[in-house]
Formats: C-alpha cells, sequence, structure tokens
C-alpha cells in the first residue's frame, strides 16, 4: 500500500529551482529530472523502509542520472520530504527544518 506523500516547502523551493537550473540548459534535462524525482518518489511511498537511515529517523535515496537525493522520514502512515539536495552541498543544512 502506497504512502500519503508530504514535501516540505524548502524541499519544494529546492525542487523547483534544480528543475529551472536544467531548463536553462534543455527542456529535456528538466523533464527527464522530473521523471526521476516522481520515479523516486513513487517508489519511496510503496517502500519506505528500503532506504538506508542516514540520521535518527532520516533516510534517503539518491537519484539516478542526477546529483540529487531525496531527505525523508516516516510520520506515522505518511512519508515526510525533506530536502532534495545536491550531492555537493552542505550535508546536513536540512537538520533544521
Amino acid at each position: 500500500m502506497a504512502s500519503n506523500v508530504v514535501i516540505h516547502e524548502d524541499a519544494q523551493l529546492e525542487i523547483l529551482n534544480a528543475l529551472e537550473y536544467y531548463r536553462e540548459i534543455s527542456e529535456d534535462l528538466s523533464h527527464d529530472l522530473l521523471e526521476k524525482l516522481q520515479d523516486a518518489i513513487a517508489v519511496i511511498s510503496h517502500h519506505p523502509h528500503f532506504y538506508p537511515v542516514i540520521r535518527g529517523a532520516f533516510r534517503k535515496i539518491n537519484l539516478s542520472r542526477f546529483p540529487f537525493k531525496i531527505i525523508f522520514k516516516l510520520r506515522g502512515d505518511e512519508i515526510f520530504i525533506i530536502a532534495f539536495m545536491h550531492h555537493k552541498q552542505r550535508p546536513t543544512y536540512w537538520r533544521k527544518r
């Protein structure tokens, strides 16, 4: 059974910024990033316990092809996406969310 997915407002901004960045390079790249993001969200909504715990209750999934990861945690029957982070960013900036 799929879990409900909620995306933190800062993570939503990170997603929009990444999509815009890739759109400036190529519409196809932006579309591909969105597709990989949707695929990753679909997978974690069905199998959230499959992904490794990285700190406390937080888990991560790496996107294929792109240097991004989704940081999320489980809250009851809900998946809460806390960050959509680039692999080269400060690794712990999202912890205050």
